[in-house]
């Protein structure tokens, strides 16, 4: 009867065998400790190439599995020189399901300049969010170089893909060209999440830009001074940007149209110089108790309505483009 603790294991290297041997009629079959030179152990031979062999294989998926909380760093000093190098190692593993959820983060060192886009095409990157560890980071507007449908973005989620979720705050640099260039785009169905406090800072063109069927929730993030809107909606989509700071922007705060659908409660787009809130097309926005004044007083540019648009804002400061509570050409806004 085999002793069965006192049974040594077959030791397992991790290593992949690049072949199993095949055992030979003639040998002399011998177990324990595989030495083939000395015809020692020709037996466990194959099985312990095929155990080595296991071994790697499941070290190899144990990697690829998130199982736990991680998170690596990307700066000077850090594991990863830029965000997306950080996003192909983490993306290589795929999320177990935990109750309560998990977070891999990506963290920011202090130092860090962003020269790269973030371009998620077709896959989904929610399970990550980026973190910094300065109260801003800069976006060297110079490297926003790839057009992703209509703009070159800092970030963009396009045709199904998700963005890991924003939590810092951004903010571009005055170099490079300011035409076309977004904070964070949304197309083709893609979705972006931005935690309250972060966000894109004087981009060059819009802060967010959401267009073909796409979705954004961005509840009191911070898109201000934007060089086009601070927020543009068009086109069969919809976003919250519920308490968002989209005030300063060089034309409006919130532009809505060809039927987008926003939440802009409580949305500051105060300072705009074109105005506040613009709905035209068939778009709905509801910006109760939201700033839209541009200047020192009311002012008819502060909520447009055009060609069929709807704006609902009880509470909101500033002035509309036509009497309240009316249906008109142009729309109405209701107060």
């Amino acid at each position: 009867m085999v002793d069965v603790p006192s049974v040594p294991p077959i030791a397992e290297t991790g290593v992949w065998a690049p072949t199993i041997p095949a055992l030979q009629n003639g040998w002399i079959p011998s177990g324990g400790p595989v030495n083939p030179a000395a015809d020692e152990g020709l037996l466990n031979w194959p099985i312990q190439e095929l155990a080595n062999r296991t071994s790697y294989l499941k070290a190899a998926v144990d990697d690829l599995r998130q199982v736990a909380d991680v998170e690596v760093t990307v700066g000077a000093g850090g594991q990863y020189a830029s965000i997306n190098e950080a996003l192909a190692e983490l993306s290589r593993r795929r999320p177990a399901f935990r109750s309560g959820g998990f977070t891999a983060t990506i963290r920011l060192l202090s130092g860090y300049v962003m020269r790269e886009q973030v371009i998620v095409s077709g896959v989904s990157l929610g399970w990550i969010e980026i973190v910094s560890d300065e109260p801003e980071v800069l976006i060297d507007r110079a490297y926003l170089t790839e057009m992703a449908g209509e703009r070159y973005p800092a970030f963009a989620a396009m045709m199904g893909g998700v963005l890991p979720r924003i939590s810092a705050l951004f903010s571009m640099m005055a170099t490079g060209a300011a035409a076309n260039r977004a904070g964070v785009m949304v197309w083709g169905g893609g979705f972006a999440s931005v935690s309250a406090g972060a966000g894109v800072k004087n981009a060059g063109a819009e802060g967010i830009l959401v267009t073909h069927s796409g979705e954004i929730f961005a509840m009191n993030s911070i898109f201000s001074g934007a060089g086009s809107h601070g927020a543009h909606f068009a086109g069969g989509v919809s976003g919250t940007v519920h308490g968002a700071d989209l005030s300063g922007a060089a034309d409006r705060g919130l532009f809505a149209t060809h039927g987008a659908v926003v939440n802009a409660v409580l949305a500051n787009c105060a300072g705009s110089v074109q105005g506040g809130i613009r709905a035209t097309r068939g778009a709905q926005v509801s910006a109760i108790s939201a700033n839209t004044q541009a200047g020192t007083s009311p002012s008819a540019t502060d909520i447009v309505v055009a060609e069929g648009g709807i704006v609902f804002a009880s509470g909101a400061i500033g002035g509309a483009s036509q009497a309240t509570n009316s249906v008109s050409g142009s729309g109405i806004i209701f107060r």
